[in-house]
């Protein structure tokens, strides 16, 4: 399935809010949201593939989807993704539904270098995408 984005834009710079995991290992996280033609299926499958990508996950060996993913041992660097709504659908005079969306990215490693490292790049790569249609 592919989804046309009409941009995908950063909602905060990554930061170290979340302290350390269960593990120890520091953890980054930042927001991002986007307007997409509707149906917008895939949002969170959408951001790995532009991680993926930049070469900087592969879904399911560093990176996983959902709140509810369990990050295994090891140094990292690891990639959550987790969705968190969005808001209304935009409707225009012409028919057209653009669904607004967001999420959550949290990244985790097993020194403060390498997650703020890892989570800076990935912002980088997500912070502004305009007029992409990606396939999921």
């Amino acid at each position: 399935m592919s989804t046309r984005y009409l941009w995908i834009r950063d909602v905060d710079r990554p930061a170290d809010l979340l302290g350390e995991d269960e593990d120890g290992r520091p953890v980054f996280s930042m927001n991002f949201e986007a307007l997409a033609a509707a149906p917008a299926d895939n949002w969170p499958r959408a951001l790995v593939k532009l991680l993926e990508d930049a070469a900087l996950a592969t879904f399911g060996t560093n990176c996983w989807i959902g709140s509810h993913s369990s990050v295994p041992d090891g140094a990292g660097p690891f990639i959550t993704v987790v969705a968190t709504g969005g808001g209304p659908t935009d409707l225009y005079q012409n028919g057209a539904e653009y669904e607004r969306l967001s999420a959550w990215i949290v990244v985790r490693a097993a020194t403060y270098a390498a997650a703020e490292d890892r989570a800076l790049a990935a912002w980088r790569a997500l912070k502004a995408v305009t007029n992409a249609t990606i396939a999921t």
